[in-house]
């Protein structure tokens, strides 16, 4: 799993996914992360498949963990997920952007 000071590096190709579900988005999202519900991505995991790194995060670690193993099931072995999820993100200061 990525760790939180430096796998976020993820530089212009990589993606970061938030897999958390629309209505726990009031609360932020990382910033420029792309919102695909857990239960979404099983049929819309292609739309990820281009990028070169994949960091899926959810609120504490479990889904996003869950996510990065179905990721690589389908041959994105670079997808990894966010430990300690947005919680963890938060508590060491990370940015924070207020979904619209």
């Amino acid at each position: 799993s990525a760790g939180l000071r430096g796998g976020l590096g993820a530089g212009e190709d990589g993606l970061l996914v938030d897999v958390r579900e629309s209505r726990e988005l009031k609360s932020g999202l990382l910033p420029d992360a792309v919102p695909i519900p857990m239960r979404e991505l099983t049929t819309r995991w292609e739309e990820v498949a281009q990028a070169n790194e994949i960091v899926c995060y959810c609120q504490v670690g479990a889904r996003s963990l869950e996510t990065a193993l179905f990721l690589r099931s389908k041959g994105l072995f670079n997808a990894t997920s966010l430990e300690g999820g947005i919680v963890a993100w938060r508590a060491i200061g990370g940015d924070i952007t207020t979904a619209s």
